[in-house]
């Protein structure tokens, strides 16, 4: 009797144990960014209480609304948290934006770069966890293209809890791109048929000691390097102007040059 109450015991706790930390633990991003800029993003994230309660969901929600009223670029349009099973709670997100560079450099100057501002100790502890499932972003040309590069580290939020990354199961984070032109190349597990719309399927139990890095390249706009070319192309005009009218003021002046007397 006494060996079937442990057994008992052990079975609930175990599966406690795999509900707090495998199947349970379950996110998803949607942004989509239109032609002019605008866009918007839709956050979904399944996580256990003990990473993030509903206090600090609360302190987070205030937190984001007080940064966005600062900016009309950025709304937070909707924000909510409830019970989704045991010791689990789920945070959804709505944001819109107007312009994607100014998102950025909020994102970078007020929230998570290294010139935003600290908070309290208990505030700053939290936003660096919203920080590490946000990750850092970075934007390039190369040649002709635009190369975007995210990467995500959720080492900060598995480190001391996590110690056999199996445990995670098949649980992931999906992230999907919706972007205005057609990506040339990029690292998605999935890419649409017209290779406007990305996803990223993310299996967390690989990457519990290894950043997530998502990368896309998208090919600059046509009016960018023709009008390099069209730049190039008047300085070259300019220059073999400038080339003739030295030349023409040589030959000039020469024309101009009394003529040595002859000998008698």
């Amino acid at each position: 009797m006494r060996l079937s109450l442990l057994r008992l015991v052990y079975a609930i706790a175990l599966c406690t144990l795999c509900c707090l930390s495998s199947s349970c633990l379950d996110g998803q991003e949607e942004i989509t960014v239109l032609e002019d800029g605008s866009g918007s993003a839709q956050i979904s994230y399944n996580i256990p209480t003990r990473a993030l309660n509903e206090d600090d969901a609360t302190s987070l929600e205030v937190y984001l609304n007080k940064i966005a009223d600062k900016h009309d670029s950025l709304k937070l349009t909707h924000f909510s948290k409830s019970a989704s099973g045991f010791g689990m709670q789920r945070i959804e997100a709505r944001l819109e934006f107007t312009s994607i560079i100014e998102v950025a450099e909020i994102y970078e100057n007020e929230l998570c770069g290294p010139e935003a501002p600290k908070l309290n100790p208990e505030m700053q502890a939290l936003l660096d966890k919203a920080c590490a499932l946000m990750g850092k972003f970075e934007v390039s040309v190369r040649g002709l293209d635009i190369d975007i590069k995210r990467e995500v580290n959720l080492k900060p939020l598995f480190e001391g809890k996590i110690k056999n990354p199996e445990i995670l199961g098949e649980s992931e984070f999906r992230y999907i791109l919706h972007l205005p032109k057609a990506v040339s190349d990029s690292n998605a597990t999935l890419i649409s048929e017209d290779k406007k719309s990305l996803q990223w399927s993310i299996k967390l139990k690989n990457y519990v000691n290894q950043p997530i890095i998502m990368q896309s390249s998208i090919p600059l706009p046509w009016w960018i390097p023709a009008s390099l070319v069209a730049i190039l192309f008047i300085i070259l005009l300019g220059f073999i102007w400038l080339i003739r009218r030295i030349r023409q003021k040589k030959d000039t002046t020469a024309a101009d040059l009394p003529c040595p007397d002859s000998p008698q």
